[in-house]
């Protein structure tokens, strides 16, 4: 154990600058331009399938109502290896709910 004669308050006052603390790096992929596009006026009635594969299915749909960006994002675990009982879905969901 490290025994200070230092109040806590002079600790506070002389603390030395520690190189190893730092801010990140810059964060190139945020914007800098969050101005809102026009909404196109040919906006198609159903959500658009998107390039998917065996694991993965995305949808995407223009808001035309509310154009201010917002998501809704629903993931369903589905492992491979899960018996197929009614127990076994019980438990798999209630798992996914503690992700959500």
């Amino acid at each position: 154990a490290v025994v200070s004669t230092q109040s806590t308050g002079e600790q506070l006052r002389n603390v030395e600058e520690d190189p190893e603390l730092h801010l990140p790096e810059l964060n190139t992929f945020i914007p800098e331009d969050f101005s809102m596009r026009p909404i196109p006026e040919d906006l198609p009635k159903n959500p658009l399938s998107l390039p998917s594969n065996d694991n993965m299915i995305i949808w995407w749909k223009q808001e035309a109502q509310w154009p201010e960006p917002s998501t809704n994002i629903m993931c369903r675990f589905l492992p491979a290896t899960q018996p197929n009982s009614a127990a076994a879905s019980m438990k798999t969901t209630l798992l996914a709910y503690m992700f959500l």
